[in-house]
């Protein structure tokens, strides 16, 4: 992002056509590497029950006092069952 990105309502330039298909093609790009990103994780981490055990393990925790959405322990089961038929 650039600093006229950031001020409150949103833009303070107008964006020519050029830097709209630059930021659409840019978005794009981003999208599908996302789901590249994704694709690998599932298969090759999701899927190995041993990885998920390590992720999950005490080794991978960090306790503070935030409560987050991966703290809940709906989240935990799901990463757990996700693809692999593996139950805690």
């Amino acid at each position: 992002m650039h600093p006229v990105d950031r001020v409150p309502g949103g833009m303070s330039k107008r964006v020519t056509k050029e830097e709209q298909q630059e930021r659409s093609r840019s978005a794009r790009e981003m999208v599908e590497f996302a789901k590249i990103a994704i694709r690998c994780s599932t298969t090759f981490v999701l899927a190995n029950p041993a990885y998920v055990d390590l992720i999950l393990s005490e080794a991978f925790s960090h306790r503070d006092l935030l409560d987050r959405l991966s703290d809940r322990p709906w989240s935990r089961q799901l990463l757990r069952r996700h693809g692999t038929g593996h139950q805690p």
